[in-house]
């Protein structure tokens, strides 16, 4: 019954990506014991019929529920064409990989009975067994279908016999008899991968500070760990932290525990590093991001109103934590997506604060516009307005002395061109004077 339960949600995503009958027409689906059949799955096509059975076999270790793909393959085989026609394992399309698949069986038939060899080479199970193959083939993975080892054992003759050239055939028949089928259990395959993700138990991991990882240097109370690695040496691992080994457990660590044995978790130093990844990025002038040893939930970091400021580490600041229980750490992207909310939010209230001098603030707006994507103020006014009078007489003298750089703004040019003709103009006249002092000197001397 605990199979029966995982087997009906399965059943449904399972039959929405088969093939259906042209003419409308579904199976009845039973489940009974088929001991007497010595089957695990039958279908009738009188009664249109497909019943397994859900109970578990010790020989071949698998539960009737597996027969479904190849029993709702009799099914297609029967009816997809609707029964005035004839089955699809007699038709003419399959005639090829029907007479490779008996070809095969005939020369395997040592290692069957007669009567084995005669039920295999059956055009109807011959069909089923290519259809199942085939689904196996395409990625179809569940509690409706065998497992995959099975569909490429070398040891069980009914598939065994199914070899890599007669796949290929098979797979070109069902490809051309049934054009929608790849492409939705693909889709289905894809999505079940999600869904395992998903399931996937989280690993809690915990790096060791201060020492390598012995018995005694990690809780063991509450659970064991499900993995110890110790490092040839103190190594960085990520958001100025350097630890000796970690340890993973499947259970979140207090906050006490991690104290109490020097751990820190995975998830600040995360944190730390998305910080790292957008000052870099957004040059935010921040400095000194480090988690907080005594405090591992807590990630620091300060902020200062330049870059000058931050690189000398001179001038005002701010130092603010970022509670890292608050950011969720589903994967990279949200780390990072949440960091930044974060990031912004402190950067808010810290605009707002009246202790601070107005310089520091604008520095703080200005990170603010750029976690939030927003060009700097003062580049957005200069780029629309230009520069102002005075920053253009700045630049152009300097310009016209040699000690700033060109740049692309004409009248900025134009104007230290006129500083630059002010200058050789008077420089000029300074040298006919020192000229002209040269010279009565020279004759005063000479007087003498």
């Amino acid at each position: 019954m605990e199979e029966l339960k995982k087997f009906i949600p399965e059943l449904k995503q399972t039959v929405s990506a088969l093939p259906h009958a042209k003419n409308g027409i579904k199976p009845i689906l039973r489940f009974r014991k088929l001991k007497n059949h010595r089957a695990l799955g039958m279908f009738t096509p009188i009664n249109n019929t497909l019943a397994v059975d859900f109970r578990y076999d010790k020989k071949t270790k698998e539960t009737g529920l597996q027969s479904f793909v190849h029993e709702y393959g009799h099914f297609l085989d029967y009816n997809y064409n609707g029964r005035s026609n004839l089955p699809l394992s007699i038709n003419k399309n399959f005639s090829d990989s029907l007479q490779s698949i008996q070809a095969e069986i005939g020369n395997s038939s040592t290692a069957l009975t007669p009567k084995e060899s005669t039920y295999l080479k059956t055009p109807s199970e011959v069909f089923a067994r290519a259809f199942e193959t085939y689904a196996s083939n395409l990625g179809l993975n569940n509690s409706v279908i065998k497992d995959k080892e099975i569909y490429n054992s070398k040891i069980d003759i009914k598939y065994s016999t199914f070899t890599p050239d007669i796949k290929k055939k098979i797979s070109s028949y069902f490809d051309k008899q049934f054009p929608t089928i790849k492409q939705k259990i693909r889709q289905l395959s894809q999505e079940n991968e999600k869904v395992v993700e998903n399931e996937k138990p989280k690993i809690y991991r915990y790096y060791s500070l201060f020492r390598p990882i012995n018995p005694g240097t990690y809780p063991m109370k509450n659970f064991k760990p499900l993995k110890v690695e110790n490092f040839d040496e103190r190594k960085d691992v990520g958001g100025n932290v350097k630890a000796w080994g970690y340890v993973e457990y499947l259970n979140k660590l207090s906050l006490e525990e991690q104290q109490n044995y020097d751990l820190i978790n995975e998830k600040p130093i995360k944190v730390a590093q998305a910080i790292q990844e957008l000052n870099q990025k957004k040059r935010l002038n921040l400095t000194d991001v480090s988690v907080n040893s005594s405090n591992p939930s807590q990630v620091e970091y300060t902020v200062w109103g330049n870059a000058e400021s931050a690189n000398k580490h001179k001038g005002l600041f701010a130092t603010l934590n970022i509670n890292t229980k608050e950011i969720d750490d589903t994967n990279e992207s949200s780390i990072i997506k949440n960091t930044q909310k974060t990031l912004l939010s402190q950067q808010n209230a810290l605009s707002k604060s009246k202790f601070y001098d107005s310089k520091f603030i604008v520095a703080i707006k200005s990170n603010i516009n750029k976690l939030q994507n927003i060009p700097d103020q003062q580049s957005r006014t200069q780029k629309e307005k230009g520069l102002s009078k005075a920053e253009m007489h700045r630049q152009a003298f300097l310009i016209s002395r040699g000690r700033m750089q060109p740049t692309q703004d004409s009248k900025t040019m134009e104007l230290s061109q006129k500083f630059k003709e002010k200058w050789a103009t008077r420089r000029g006249e300074i040298n006919k004077k020192q000229l002209a002092r040269k010279h009565a000197m020279q004759s005063r001397n000479l007087e003498r």
